[in-house]
């Protein structure tokens, strides 16, 4: 991957969910000499990223990232105990739910942080 492929890719991480023109991109990815040298310079190169699945365009030349983590997080929601308890008690079924820590009585604990230096001569 090239610098300029870098740079585009970078900035776009500050936009995760929002497509950003590609005037933009080639104003703000590389700076503005770059940009006052040749303003299209980003075009070339958005459009072979598109075509490598890196972004994804709409039909206003606006470009995105794609994002993969998005497939693996479907379906699986964090709930409390109490919650999940209460939604148990109405005869569904709950997969795709996680749990959080919780004691026998359902009494959500935080995890407890081990000391910095165990053993040691506190200061």
């Amino acid at each position: 991957m090239h610098a300029d492929e870098k740079a585009i890719i970078d900035y776009l991480k500050g936009w995760p969910s929002s497509f950003v023109s590609g005037k933009e991109i080639a104003r703000k990815s590389c700076g503005r000499d770059r940009y006052e040298d040749d303003r299209g310079w980003a075009i070339p190169i958005l459009a072979q990223l598109v075509r490598l699945g890196v972004l994804e365009s709409d039909h206003l030349g606006y470009f995105k990232l794609i994002q993969k983590d998005e497939k693996k997080k479907h379906g699986q929601k964090h709930v409390s105990p109490q919650l999940l308890k209460i939604l148990k008690s109405s005869g569904k079924s709950f997969d795709g739910v996680e749990i959080e820590d919780a004691d026998d009585t359902g009494v959500y604990r935080k995890p407890t942080v081990p000391a910095a230096n165990p053993g040691g001569p506190a200061r």
